[in-house]
């Protein structure tokens, strides 16, 4: 069963694919392929996780659960 996800933002490249940036729960952190789900019913896979080269951002970001990851598509809900 998917992980419940807030998902932040997703947008896709076209040398990389699709770049989700998403809200894992408390004391979640995404592991590669992981099944995440969002709040419209939007499954996605976690193909890899970006991260940047400023550790005081990744820190911050990290506290809040969020990450940067590459996902693909699994299925649709009802928000795509």
């Amino acid at each position: 069963m998917p992980n419940k996800v807030e998902m932040l933002n997703l947008n896709t490249y076209p040398d990389f694919g699709l770049i989700a940036t998403i809200r894992f729960p408390k004391n979640a952190v995404p592991k590669i392929n992981d099944l995440v789900e969002d709040y419209n019913g939007n499954v996605f896979r976690i193909d890899g996780i970006v991260v940047t080269s400023k550790s005081d951002i990744i820190n911050q970001r990290m506290e809040n659960g969020i990450y940067d990851c590459k996902v693909t598509s699994v299925q649709s809900g009802t928000g795509v």
